[in-house]
């Protein structure tokens, strides 16, 4: 009998080896690198903030507009560069004296994360040159009704400062 238990641990051994490429070494340092990877983005990117697209690249959709350009928008996937640290977002810029504003994509530093909130709304500050700029983080969160300023949505204001030039 003890010879039958030790012909089977000896075929559980032999059919238990694992099975080795020839080089890996290199196999596993992929199959770490890509754990970390994974790891990074599990920790940083709330999915319902971030989208990922088919090959795994993340993105946050914004939407793209250039008044001096044209009068229609799009929506635009702003992707993280791979290699990269910086953080993909939505911008908003509004230039008080020409009137003209700008939206679109913008990259962040991790470490200057307070620049851009992750929320639905982008709160403008209007500096010193009547040049207003707002960044966040979400879904198409630069939309003229999700821009802030003075308390008023960006396209409120607008319609104000239109209507009290007309009368």
């Amino acid at each position: 009998m003890s010879a039958l238990l030790i012909i089977f641990a000896f075929v559980l051994t032999v059919t238990s080896t694992v099975v080795q490429f020839e080089k890996q070494e290199e196999y596993e340092g992929f199959l770490d690198m890509i754990d970390r990877e994974n790891q990074k983005h599990d920790i940083i990117f709330d999915k319902s903030i971030y989208g990922t697209d088919r090959h795994g690249r993340i993105y946050v959709k914004c939407v793209e507009f250039n008044s001096t350009v044209s009068s229609r928008s799009r929506n635009i996937r702003c992707p993280m560069q791979r290699g990269s640290d910086a953080m993909p977002a939505c911008l908003a810029i509004y230039d008080v004296v020409n009137d003209e504003i700008v939206q679109g994509c913008y990259s962040y530093q991790r470490e200057l994360a307070s620049q851009c909130t992750a929320s639905p709304m982008c709160l403008m500050n209007i500096h010193k040159r009547k040049i207003g700029f707002c960044c966040c983080v979400g879904d198409r969160c630069n939309r003229k009704e999700n821009v802030y300023y003075n308390g008023k949505t960006l396209e409120n204001y607008l319609n104000d400062q239109e209507n009290q030039l007309t009368f």
